[in-house]
């Protein structure tokens, strides 16, 4: 995703390539939105990338998620 500003212009090539079978998403995600969002579009696993570093207490999250 490359940050929130990068974000807006790679949603749509994420669900297309989920429409076309790709259903995982490794790019630096920030926030339970953004991983929500990628679940609800029918993503089955997604790398955290960067995120374990800049934002530990999401990966705390999604470990007890």
């Amino acid at each position: 995703m490359s940050g929130k500003y990068a974000q807006k212009y790679n949603w749509h090539s994420i669900k297309n390539w989920i429409k076309d079978g790709i259903n995982v998403a490794g790019c630096s995600f920030t926030c339970m939105d953004d991983i929500k969002r990628l679940e609800d579009m029918g993503c089955k696993e997604i790398g955290i990338g960067s995120t374990i570093i800049t934002n530990p207490s999401l990966v705390e999250l999604l470990k007890n998620d």
